[in-house]
C-alpha cells in the first residue's frame, strides 16, 4: 500500500528516542501519528481519522497506558481499535493487567523490529478479517430479509435453521 491507503498506527510514548525508533521501524509500511502522553493519545484516537492500531507505552507521566487503554475500550467509537502495549514493564502481573484492560498483545522493551512488524501486521490482518466477516454477515442478513418473511429470516439468523411451516403469499423458485 502506498500513500493514504496505508494503515495508520498511533505510537504513544513519552520518550522521544522510543518514538523515533518505533517510527523508523514502521515508516516503510505504515503511516504513523505520535502522542507523547495519555491525553493526547485519547484526542488523536477519537479524531475524525482514527488509527487502525495503537502501540502504547505503559509508563507515562499523568495518565498511564493502562488507563488510556481502559478509556479507549470503554468508548464505542474506539473500542475496536487493536492496542499493543510496547513497554519496559516486563512483570507478568503487568502483562496480565494489560490484557485485562483490553490489549491484544504485549511486547517487552527492548524489542526486536521484525517482531514488532510481525505483530502489527498480524493484528491489522485480524482486524481486516473481522471486518470482512461482519460485512459478509450483514449482506447475508439483507439477502435473508429480502427473500424471506421477517419471521423466517429472524429464525434462521437466530437459530441457523427454520421450522418448516406454511407461509401465505410466498413463492420459492429453484433454478439450476
Amino acid at each position: 500500500m502506498t500513500g493514504s491507503n496505508r494503515k495508520l498506527v498511533l505510537i504513544v510514548d513519552d520518550t522521544p528516542t522510543n518514538v523515533s525508533v518505533v517510527s523508523g521501524v514502521l515508516k516503510d509500511q505504515y503511516r504513523t501519528k505520535v502522542a507523547t502522553n495519555g491525553e493526547k493519545a485519547l484526542a488523536i484516537a477519537t479524531a475524525e481519522e482514527k488509527p487502525d492500531l495503537i502501540l502504547l507505552d505503559v509508563m507515562m507521566p499523568g495518565m498511564d497506558g493502562f488507563e488510556v487503554c481502559r478509556r479507549l475500550k470503554a468508548n464505542p467509537d474506539t473500542q475496536e481499535i487493536p492496542i499493543i502495549f510496547l513497554t519496559a514493564k516486563t512483570d507478568s502481573v503487568d502483562e496480565e493487567n494489560g490484557f485485562e484492560v483490553g490489549a491484544v498483545d504485549y511486547i517487552h522493551k527492548p524489542f526486536s523490529a521484525p517482531i514488532v512488524l510481525a505483530r502489527v501486521k498480524t493484528q491489522l490482518a485480524l482486524q481486516d478479517a473481522v471486518s470482512e466477516a461482519q460485512d459478509a454477515r450483514a449482506q447475508a442478513d439483507q439477502l435473508l430479509h429480502a427473500l424471506l418473511p421477517k419471521k423466517a429470516a429472524d429464525e434462521i439468523r437466530s437459530f441457523g435453521t427454520v421450522i418448516p411451516r406454511r407461509y401465505e403469499n410466498v413463492a420459492v423458485l429453484f433454478a439450476t
